[in-house]
């Protein structure tokens, strides 16, 4: 059964780009919807080594799959994102949603700016640390979502300027198709657990931090305007559909270490917050009352002079 499964799968993946018989590739463009869903549900997974095996009589570009797929996350990108070589990564993949995992999650080249908490730590920071503000607050306090120019989960951050700060994260395009990838990514993670990988869980991190920075309908608008969010969906259905999502993460280890990140930098604007926030939510009045001041000012000086000029 596996066997002819996997047959199926490769023959699909082999549909994508090379010339295939007329009557199969009108099937699999027909029922392609379908197709490219399912393949990445956890329970439809066919281990890897039956894929191996079957990939060994005739080249298959699953590396190429994989990216292409992973493109649909991506709202900047060109259709195609840089391949990979199967043979020259350090893992081995335990079927296709594993692999796309791997790719988006970017566990290829690690960045060093993405560190890890040893576990002591991490409990330490979730337990004294509130949780992350929505996305309104924290530009209140003078940090500004700003999107990355590569959408893998596991590039996100805070740094720090001379008066504000930055939170930078993976921009996502929302649809039906990509919120069924990532429910099943999440469930895969959940898996991992315990394992080897399980302090590498960037999409359940990038997932909990979305669903934290969103409390309200405006603050997926907001998250839309700063170039996070980005697709189709509603405002109300992707605000359900995190929060409803992150209920089935453990908090993890990633987005402890930016909860430390946005204390430290609490810590150091203490005094700098409250002035950034009374100027933001009164942005409108200022830049409305300081030209009246200026024309007042104007006024009671020539009204001064003339009265000089009488004298």
């Amino acid at each position: 059964m596996m066997f002819h499964d996997g047959c199926f799968l490769l023959q699909y993946i082999l549909n994508r780009f090379d010339i295939v018989d007329v009557a199969l590739q009108s099937w699999f463009y027909s029922n392609d919807a379908s197709m490219v869903r399912d393949i990445f549900l956890l329970e439809n997974q066919l281990p890897w080594q039956v894929l191996d095996i079957l990939r060994s009589f005739r080249s298959i570009h699953v590396g190429r799959f994989i990216c292409q797929c992973a493109s649909s996350f991506d709202a900047y990108v060109e259709f195609d994102k840089s391949p990979f070589v199967l043979d020259e990564i350090e893992y081995k993949p335990p079927h296709l949603l594993g692999l796309l995992w791997f790719y988006q999650s970017r566990l290829l080249n690690k960045p060093t700016e993405s560190r890890t908490i040893d576990l002591p730590e991490r409990d330490m920071i979730i337990t004294s640390l509130p949780q992350c503000k929505s996305a309104i607050e924290l530009a209140e306090m003078g940090i500004k979502l700003v999107a990355n120019k590569k959408s893998h989960f596991r590039n996100m951050g805070i740094s720090q300027g001379l008066l504000s700060g930055k939170l930078f994260l993976a921009p996502l395009v929302m649809d039906e198709l990509n919120a069924y990838w990532l429910l099943n990514m999440v469930a895969l993670e959940i898996c991992l657990q315990g394992t080897s990988l399980g302090d590498q869980l960037f999409v359940s991190s990038y997932v909990y931090l979305l669903a934290i920075l969103m409390n309200r309908e405006e603050d997926v608008h907001e998250l839309r305007v700063r170039g996070i969010l980005h697709g189709k969906s509603s405002n109300r259905h992707t605000l359900i559909f995190f929060k409803n999502l992150a209920q089935l993460i453990s908090i993890p280890i990633q987005y402890s270490f930016l909860m430390a990140q946005l204390e430290a930098y609490k810590r150091k604007r203490w005094m700098w917050i409250p002035i950034h926030k009374f100027a933001y939510n009164n942005f409108k009045t200022i830049i409305t009352v300081f030209p009246i001041i200026g024309v007042l000012v104007g006024i009671l000086r020539t009204l001064l002079s003339i009265k000089q000029h009488q004298q």
